[in-house]
């Protein structure tokens, strides 16, 4: 209705004397100073509450009102001040304190400029009088209260008469009753006329009369309420087991030392009836949860007369409990045997018995109690307030129930004695839920029998109230990382916890440990691999963890949206009439106007949340949304295997069996259940449900569809996707023999958790799909299976994979659309409904669904399947190297001066924060009280402190408030204007006195072990503890430091570059690369970075920097930054991007306001794209529309035109080729028979070329590439072989993201000879495939010279040979010398202990030692041999140069062939599984190449066909310039080809060529780690020129 604001006085009158009128507002102290004025009363206190509630539908101040509590310290006459009823003659009746509103106005606005007297404007005592009702019939009735009986009331009866038998009770203690009969024609009762009974002497709520006509009606009128605390006098007794039966006169003697006073007498007799109950004794409330407080007390000392039947808990936020405009905000009834806190009862106890024994023992009702643990030897229980401990039982074989105690049991009872758990339990117990976290509530409880409800009892009884805050630990940090700033130190940066469960997050805990060994942490890593009898393709659905994003539409059986309304702090949600009892569940989650919220309770049109929505839906029905994996509701029946879906959904259609499915149990825990078999709606499942009945939601796995060869990028960008998951690493290998691939998933983000541990969680692949609809009717193309892939706009998106068309709703037009391409509509349907209508679509479409698994993983045999690679071990913080308790630094203060330059301000303004539309409106000379308390009631502002000061100079007030729970800088209050404000000049301003700050957010560790694993873990902290941990770990390392380079030998066209191993700092060195140009390294790229508030207001929040946005799976970005941070934290965030390397910043401007910094990266090429994320960015005017975020690249340094790199690599992998997801050269063939035209697209990463020709020439081929972003020079080589178009693809420069490497290219399938390419034309099967071929021949360490030493003769051998290097020779050496003999000469000779000798025994009549030794930079002599001592016919010993070729793959799959190229002559294709003979015969086919062996077996060994160690015994070629290059055709699981030239190279050792002679180039190198590249060399210049010649190699003689 309308509202109205209070405005005029009132006055209050105690026992006969009334105060001067009072102001409607007037504050505690002049209340207290009026009430002490009275000549009756001495002293008083007065706390004043007015009518807040944090719950917005009380809301504050509307309607206007104010509670004051008195406490009548000392009065004339302490204790009771209800007059106490004696007489029937006596006058005085109900309480001695009334209130008169006469002068009370009611105002029409909130200045109070238009007032009037009405009923709406009133002043009245908390103490109510009971009225009840007796609606008569057409009989005479008696009236019973408390087994006392009237005489009959007639119909006819006057008023007068009715008093009169009304007032004859003496027993039942009612007083003094007055009638009424506002029905009543005259003074008479009538049939059908409303006796009202008013009880003016009984104190608080009386059960209904009883009347003897069953016709006539009773009912209560005004429930009557007793005092807030019913006063005692100094003394008082209760005096027990008198009889009802007679009249007790009581007299009471004071007695001294000297002796006996004079008696008091009770003025008149008193005969005893049932009572109301006592206060309840030893009230204690305790926070149990965020939500939740437990209210504990004992029974009361007397409890009336007869047995207890319930109590009644009222719990609110003013200690009045006057919030709910004059009523508690919650008021509960508990039965007496709900809130009993014992455990069970004694069946027979032994006190005083002769037996000593015996008094130790007491027998227990139930043995239950003991089978089940609750009592066990060592429990303390409380039997009649006395404490004993149980010390055994069964002693003596005195029966299951009996226990002993540590003490005779010394009670006055024998049986029926209840047992508490215990020494400090309370004899009764409730738990009140569903309150907001972190407001301070005050509970009281009063008894109930069958009397009435007797006065209440709280904490601090009988002085005030005191309130308990309900809160719980805060939740864990919303994120944590570590990165490294040096190689010794690391950085620990974290967010704040997603729940602070009521009290504000002050502290953190941070530890930091370090692993004894390497096992102490590592992470699960699981593998996927696709495979097929043929060629693999399509897709597949991998599925992980129950966690579902919020992205389906909640609706109620008819699948039509549901709408939601709740307002801003309340819990209570209306749900725009529809029944969602049996779609939505207790405890499950949703989201509503973008907030998480948990259900507690679901009713027929509303629903209760379990903690209060904070913004509410601002005024109007919104959405509301719950997880996608949703499939279902059921009720789960106790001790069942099976359940059906609520709804009648088939969920044949959405779970197959084997699949494990997720429930919620009768106390809210997840369960989960292994499917075994569906039908329809029903489903059985293993084990079978223990718990109770119960209604729950039904959650299948997360899933998500990717294709068969997605990217290591996609693959991460998918699965990261899934809730569940977080953050995974994933390494790429393949293709295999199939076309499928392998996936190596690291889960980085579960620091060690063993996820297959948990088969419920553990990922999961399908080669089909359950959930797709089949569309039918349309053209080919479109036609086919659609599988659900995502959710758009609250509903479910269906794609048909591989191709462009798809099923999805379109909000803007309210339709179900099926698009061929992003704009084309194909077929609609008219219709909102969550799911995909299956009726009335356009232009013929028939949809229908799923009958069975689809496949879409295509090829035959296909299938996907996880393995186990590593099993995750967890860290261990047993030796914990560093730990903090960190702080929040700084509360939020504001400002707010109201001024006026005459002593005439008057009026009210209106406060809210930011741009929220919840206002609360404040007077002029608002007290720090009531501020505090208006301010607290807005969800959005939290706990506050408000200190209140009058301006020096100047009239008006000035309010100063800290911010205490609302942590970090809060945007300022916003006040509506000067519009209901008056006096001379008003002024109202709010400044920022003190910018509230959370601290750094970060933990910098140093001295710590370079290169040791560590862990950290933190929690948030309150009043209540701390919190859960949220754990990372990462080695202590960063990026090397800079090689130091030096030149070796130069001729015309090449230069060796020597180069030293830097400091790895903590990681191993993966690679080094060289980059060599004509032109310089000077130029730098630069960027400026700017944020701004256009409005000039302050800026606040975190930003992140991201590189590489539109990179799916990709990207790279910081940590969030705070605004205020330092050029050198911005630096240290950047740096840690790999793809960024080194990074320089300064600032530009630096205001509140505005930030602007100079970003000067140091190196050179092209840059990925590089954005400002600025979601947890905000201005202080809350103006969302005036903040600025932009990067300008200022200067961007391109490739020289001459610009050459190299890398040479440190791993494993190093000397050979090997297929790999990422590299610089990528071989592209197109194949189909017979293809007369068409084209295809190709991308790199999520980027498409324009449409290729099947037969695109090298030119086109070339352009297209070029076109994309970030791609610079690229060489492309093209070639017809077998109806096939092959191409090799080199690109120069480095890839902007991910530390540089070059993705492989891939082929857009929506756009393979369809959509937007033509179709081919001819042939069938085409095909395109890309395969990345990674060339790291060039090895950190070198490599060996390799030589044969070959002794042969037609005649057994004999004698001894010369070996020689230069001018250095070897002792005698026999020709049947062991491979240890000659390596220990070898050694000698070279000077080296790093000679490798194997001896093969190639015929009878010789040997072939193998030798490898390493190369000198500075002596590279060749060994030669003199074998003039050497006995046979036709004997010889030669040296010869070694060349050996193997290959390999990781699961030994290798497939396909390579190619051998010496000198630009290459062999025709080797097949991987050719036998040596096959592959000499290719040797030998080659110009220049003469006789070729192979070596080996060792004696003993079988020949393998994938070694290939060849003795090159006539040549003429330069071997060294040997080359292995795959076809094609090649496969395996990371495949590789090992190939090495005779001649070695020297550690660290990399020669540049292609340079042109004369020509000055200055060269750099930089390391690379885990970390990413390390800064810069320093700049050696070259000058290509030419040399004298090296000594000829091979050198023999013929005859």
């Amino acid at each position: 209705g309308e509202v109205y604001y209070l405005s005029g006085t009132f006055s209050l009158r105690f026992d006969g004397q009334q105060t001067s009128q009072l102001p409607y507002n007037v504050s505690s102290e002049h209340l207290k100073a009026a009430l002490e004025e009275l000549c009756n009363i001495n002293e008083v206190s007065v706390a004043r509450s007015i009518h807040c509630s944090p719950d917005p539908a009380i809301g504050c101040m509307e309607p206007d009102g104010f509670s004051w509590l008195v406490t009548f310290i000392s009065v004339n006459h302490n204790g009771d001040q209800h007059h106490r009823h004696s007489s029937n003659l006596s006058p005085s009746v109900s309480h001695k304190l009334s209130a008169d509103g006469s002068y009370l106005f009611e105002c029409n606005d909130v200045s109070r400029a238009v007032c009037s007297i009405g009923n709406n404007a009133m002043a009245a005592v908390g103490t109510v009088q009971e009225i009840q009702s007796i609606i008569f019939a057409t009989s005479p009735l008696t009236v019973t209260i408390g087994e006392e009986t009237s005489s009959a009331i007639l119909i006819g009866d006057s008023l007068s008469v009715v008093e009169e038998k009304m007032n004859i009770y003496s027993t039942n203690g009612v007083g003094k009753i007055a009638a009424t009969c506002p029905t009543c024609v005259g003074d008479v009762i009538n049939s059908g006329d409303s006796l009202l009974l008013h009880f003016l002497s009984f104190r608080g709520d009386l059960p209904d009369v009883i009347v003897s006509d069953s016709e006539a009606t009773v009912s209560e009128i005004t429930k009557g309420v007793s005092q807030f605390v019913v006063g005692r006098s100094t003394y008082s007794s209760v005096i027990s087991n008198l009889s009802s039966m007679s009249d007790w006169y009581v007299r009471v003697f004071a007695y001294n030392g000297i002796g006996e006073g004079a008696p008091s007498l009770l003025s008149s007799p008193l005969r005893l009836s049932v009572a109301p109950p006592q206060v309840p004794e030893n009230v204690v409330v305790e926070s149990e949860s965020s939500t939740s407080l437990q209210v504990s007390w004992d029974r009361p000392h007397s409890i009336g007369g007869v047995e207890l039947s319930s109590f009644v808990l009222e719990y609110d936020t003013s200690p009045l409990f006057a919030s709910k405009n004059g009523a508690p905000a919650g008021l509960l009834s508990v039965t007496e045997s709900d809130a009993d806190a014992s455990i069970g009862l004694v069946a027979e106890a032994f006190p005083g018995s002769s037996d000593p024994n015996q008094r130790l023992r007491i027998m227990l009702e139930d043995a239950g109690l003991i089978i089940d643990g609750t009592i066990a030897v060592g429990t303390e229980v409380l039997i009649e307030n006395q404490q004993l401990v149980v010390v055994s039982i069964n002693d003596g074989n005195c029966g299951v129930t009996c226990v002993t105690m540590d003490r005779d049991y010394a009670g006055t009872q024998v049986s029926g004695m209840k047992i508490y758990p215990g020494f400090d339990i309370k004899q009764y117990a409730f738990s009140i839920t569903g309150l907001n976290p972190g407001v301070p509530y005050f509970v009281r409880v009063a008894a109930t029998n069958e009397k009435s409800t007797g006065p209440f009892s709280f904490v601090g009884y009988p002085s005030s109230p005191i309130s308990v805050t309900p809160f719980d630990v805060p939740s864990a940090v919303s994120w944590a990382s570590l990165s490294a700033v040096s190689n010794d130190e690391i950085r620990l940066d974290y967010g704040r916890p997603l729940s602070e469960n009521g009290s504000p997050a002050l502290k953190y805990h941070i530890e930091i440990a370090s692993g004894a060994t390497s096992v102490d942490y590592r992470p699960q890593v699981l593998s996927i691999t696709t495979e097929a009898d043929a060629s693999v393709s399509g897709f597949m659905e991998l599925s992980i963890g129950y966690e579902g994003s919020y992205d389906l539409l909640i609706s109620a059986g008819d699948d039509e949206p549901s709408r939601f309304f709740v307002e801003a702090g309340s819990r209570w949600v209306d749900t725009h009439g529809d029944d969602l009892s049996a779609t939505l569940h207790p405890k499950e989650t949703i989201v509503i106007a973008d907030e998480r919220v948990e259900v507690a309770a679901v009713f027929a049109d509303r629903i209760e949340l379990k903690e209060s929505h904070v913004r509410g839906t601002n005024g109007n029905h919104v959405s509301g949304y719950r997880k996608e994996n949703y499939i279902g509701s059921a009720m789960l029946m106790s001790g069942s295997s099976a359940l059906v879906e609520s709804n009648g959904r088939n969920l044949e259609y959405l779970l197959r069996p084997g699949e494990i499915i997720q429930v919620y149990n009768d106390v809210g825990s997840k369960e989960y259940l292994t499917i075994t078999s569906i039908s329809g709606s029903t489903v059985a499942f293993t084990p079978s449900y223990e718990g109770i009945t119960v209604s729950t939601p039904i959650h299948s796995k997360t899933k998500v569809v990717v294709p068969a060869n997605a990217s290591s990028a996609v693959m991460k960008a998918a699965i990261s996707s899934l809730p569940d998951v977080e953050s995974v690493e994933v390494e790429r290998q393949g293709p295999n023999s199939s076309d499928g691939f392998t996936w190596l998933i690291t889960f980085s983000s579960h620091i060690g958790a063993d996820s297959c541990s948990f088969p419920s969680w553990c990922l999961s692949a399908s080669v089909g799909s359950l959930d797709y609809i089949n569309v039918d009717g349309l053209a080919e193309g479109i036609n086919g299976n659609y599988v659900h892939t995502s959710s758009v706009n609250g509903r479910p998106r269906y794609e048909l994979l591989g191709e462009s068309s798809y099923i999805e709703y379109d909000s803007n037009i309210a339709k179900w659309g099926l698009y061929s391409t992003d704009t084309f509509v194909v077929s609609s349907a008219d219709s909102s409904l969550v799911s995909v209508p299956l009726s009335g679509w356009t232009n013929g479409a028939v949809l229908t669904l799923s009958e069975s698994a689809v496949p879409i993983l295509l090829g035959t045999n296909a299938i996907t399947h996880v393995s186990s690679i590593q099993n995750g071990v967890e860290p261990s913080f047993s030796n914990v190297v560093y730990s903090a308790d960190l702080e929040i630094s700084q509360h939020e203060v504001q400002e707010i001066k109201l001024l006026s330059e005459e002593n005439n301000l008057g009026g009210t303004f209106e406060l809210s924060l930011g741009t929220s539309s919840d206002k609360i409106v404040f007077s002029f000379d608002e007290s720090a009280d009531d501020f505090t308390t208006k301010l607290q009631s807005s969800s959005l502002i939290g706990s506050v402190s408000v200190d209140k000061m009058q301006p020096m100079s100047t009239y008006g007030c000035i309010w100063t408030i800290t911010f205490l729970s609302n942590l970090g800088d809060v945007p300022l209050l916003q006040h509506n204007g000067l519009l209901n404000l008056h006096g001379t000049n008003v002024s109202l301003s709010i400044t920022e006195k003190t910018k509230g700050s959370l601290g750094p957010q970060h933990v910098v560790v140093n001295n710590l072990e370079e290169g040791q694993m560590y862990a950290a873990r933190i929690a948030a902290g309150n009043e209540a503890g701390f919190g859960p941990y949220t754990s990372v770990a990462r080695v202590a390392s960063s990026p090397p430091e800079n090689p130091s380079l030096s030149l070796g030998i130069v001729t015309k066209s090449s230069a060796e570059i020597i180069y030293t191993e830097p400091n790895p700092n903590g990681s191993n060195i993966e690679s080094y690369k060289f980059e060599w140009t004509s032109s310089s390294f000077e130029s730098l790229t630069a960027a400026t970075a700017r944020i701004a508030c256009a409005d000039g207001s302050d800026i606040l929040g975190s930003f992140k920097f991201a590189c590489g946005v539109e990179n799916e799976g990709r990207s790279e970005e910081t940590v969030p930054i705070d605004i205020r941070s330092t050029p050198d934290e911005v630096s240290l965030a950047l740096n840690a991007i790999k793809s960024i390397n080194e990074v320089e910043v300064s600032v530009v401007t630096n205001s509140s306001s505005e930030l602007e910094w100079a970003l000067t990266f140091l190196y050179i090429g092209q840059r990925g794209s590089f954005s400002i994320d600025s979601d947890s960015l905000r201005c202080q005017s809350e103006d969302q529309t005036v903040l600025e975020s932009v990067i300008t690249m200022e200067s961007e340094t391109p490739l020289p035109l001459d610009y050459g790199s190299t890398t040479v690599s440190a791993g494993d992998l190093c000397g050979g080729v090997h297929l790999d997801e990422f590299s610089s050269v990528q071989y592209l063939t197109f194949s189909a028979e017979s293809v007369t035209s068409g084209s295809y697209q190709l991308m790199l990463d999520n980027q498409s070329t324009s449409c290729l020709p099947f037969d695109a020439s090298e030119t086109q081929l070339k352009a297209a590439i070029q076109d994309l972003d970030f791609v610079g020079d690229i060489d492309v080589t093209a070639k017809l072989s077998g109806g096939a178009y092959e191409y090799i693809i080199v690109f120069q420069g480095d890839y902007p993201f991910g530390g540089g490497d070059w993705p492989a290219l891939s082929v857009n399938a929506l756009h393979f000879g369809k959509g937007d390419c033509d179709p081919f034309v001819g042939g069938a099967n085409h095909k395109a495939t890309i395969l990345p071929v990674r060339d790291d021949t060039t090895c950190v360490n070198g490599s060996l010279n390799t030589v044969a030493i070959v002794a042969s003769s037609s005649t057994p051998i004999g004698g001894s040979f010369l070996i020689s290097c230069g001018d250095r020779s070897t002792e005698k050496v026999g020709v049947n010398s062991f491979a240890s003999d000659v390596k220990s000469v070898l050694s000698e000779l070279l000077s080296s202990t790093e000679v490798i000798v194997t001896k093969y025994v190639t015929e009878t009549n010789g040997a072939t030692w193998a030798v490898s030794y390493p190369r000198s930079s500075n002596d590279n002599c060749e060994i030669s041999i003199d074998d003039t001592f050497v006995s046979g016919k036709n004997a010889k010993v030669n040296a010869y140069p070694i060349l050996v070729v193997k290959t390999s793959s990781s699961r030994n799959d290798s497939s396909g062939d390579f190619r051998i190229i010496i000198d630009g002559q290459s062999t025709s294709p080797i097949s991987h599984q050719a036998t040596h003979e096959e592959v000499l015969q290719e040797m030998h086919k080659l110009d220049g190449i003469g006789l070729v062996d192979m070596i080996g077996p060792i004696e003993g060994e079988a020949s393998l066909s994938d070694d290939y160690t060849m003795i090159v015994k006539a040549h003429t070629v330069d071997l060294d310039s040997v080359k292995v290059v795959p076809e094609s055709n090649w496969r395996g699981t990371a495949p590789r080809v090992f190939y090495k030239p005779p001649s070695g190279m020297p550690p660290r050792t990399v020669l540049l060529e292609g340079l042109e002679k004369h020509k000055t180039y200055v060269a750099r190198a930089f390391a690379r780690n885990a970390e990413g590249y390390g800064p810069s060399s320093n700049l050696i210049k070259i000058v290509p020129a030419s040399t004298a010649p090296s000594s000829p190699s091979s050198v023999s003689l013929s005859f």
